[in-house]
């Protein structure tokens, strides 16, 4: 066989590999045709994504940290600052979150180059702020663990307002504005919310922090009234007390009413800056009904006894602290005096809508301009 009829042999078909050919090409054909054109045939569906992009838009932007833009800035100590503040100034909240966690363990900023020392904390937003950084209880002494304590000049000049005052009778507001620092005005709170009572003039030097300077300056204006003994209460019958001057020895003298109940009522005396009517002994905590009963008729009130916030002039730890302010208000009367000015008159707390005219009758007694 030559080798020419070896190849037509070789590629030959017969008729029915031939079809099959045909056949396997058709639908190589017809494979390649639907591939490449199917786009003609099938109606593809358009799916609408803008709710969901929208969704994570809105995800995306409350996750994102606030910024604080300085606007306003304004004297602060970085020992009692509140958090609220510190956001105001342009703190970020976690560097406000530190610093509020290391001061309560006790860590005191001496020197306003401290608040570098925080980690984190931004330099730009330091040397902003320097000129506003006022530590008044202690000056930092060339040797850091020597320092002198109780400053009376800051950069701050505080209100000094020298009147005759009973010191069994004192408030925080009141030690403030006859020229003590933070730190006496709440030891000295301390001691009498405890029962602590002054007898004598010179009392007022026992208590720690209060110098010879201190005493001196005060002691033309201590006038200390003359109350009887818890033997002397209960020897008279039918005694009744004035409960804004009342001290503990009075109040145990009141059948009762012991040593818990008697440091409660003044302590919510001094929270309160004094009661204006005698129910008010029902939000003492602990008091039953039956014992406001039994004991509300033993006591008379002198509501010129009463120490009053100015609202013009408080500070917004000095508001906060008060039963009757809470968060939202003292928060609306700080942002007020910022945005506004001062308050002309208490009625404007009801005018900028801060509060309804039934907390306004509620509080009215306790507030000034």
């Amino acid at each position: 066989m030559s080798f020419k009829n070896s190849i037509k042999d070789y590629l030959s078909f017969t008729k029915s590999e031939r079809n099959g050919i045909i056949v396997l090409i058709s639908i190589i054909i017809i494979l390649i045709v639907t591939l490449n054109f199917d786009y003609l045939f099938v109606t593809t569906s358009k799916y609408d994504f803008s709710q969901f992009e929208k969704e994570i838009n809105d995800f995306e932007k409350s996750v994102e940290k606030p910024i604080v833009k300085i606007d306003t800035v304004f004297n602060f100590n970085p020992n009692n600052v509140s958090e609220e503040e510190m956001l105001l100034l342009g703190f970020s909240p976690k560097i406000s979150k530190t610093i509020i966690k290391i001061r309560s363990k006790s860590f005191k900023f001496y020197k306003k180059e401290d608040l570098l020392k925080i980690y984190g904390f931004d330099t730009l937003l330091f040397n902003k702020l320097q000129p506003y950084i006022v530590l008044q209880d202690t000056i930092y002494q060339t040797n850091y663990n020597k320092f002198t304590s109780e400053v009376k000049s800051s950069n701050i000049k505080q209100e000094v307002n020298l009147a005759e005052f009973n010191p069994n009778e004192l408030t925080y507001n009141q030690c403030i504005s006859l020229g003590l620092s933070s730190k006496q005005a709440n030891i000295i709170v301390n001691y009498l919310e405890k029962g602590g009572r002054f007898k004598k003039k010179e009392d007022l030097k026992k208590i720690y922090s209060i110098t010879e300077s201190d005493y001196n300056t005060l002691e033309p204006y201590i006038v200390i009234e003359n109350q009887p003994t818890q033997a002397e209460y209960k020897t008279v019958k039918n005694v009744l007390i004035e409960i804004n001057s009342a001290d503990s020895i009075a109040l145990i003298g009141i059948s009762g009413i012991g040593t818990s109940y008697a440091k409660r009522i003044l302590k919510y005396r001094s929270m309160l800056g004094g009661y204006n009517k005698i129910e008010q002994l029902k939000e003492v905590y602990g008091m039953t009904d039956e014992l406001f009963s039994k004991i509300s008729t033993k006591f008379t009130i002198d509501v010129s006894k009463i120490k009053k916030i100015n609202i013009n002039k408080a500070t917004y730890k000095e508001m906060i602290s008060h039963p009757y302010f809470g968060k939202d208000l003292t928060k609306g009367i700080d942002d007020v005096r910022k945005f506004n000015g001062n308050f002309n008159s208490i009625e404007e707390l009801i005018k900028f809508k801060l509060i309804d005219k039934e907390k306004f009758e509620k509080i009215k007694d306790y507030i000034s301009v």
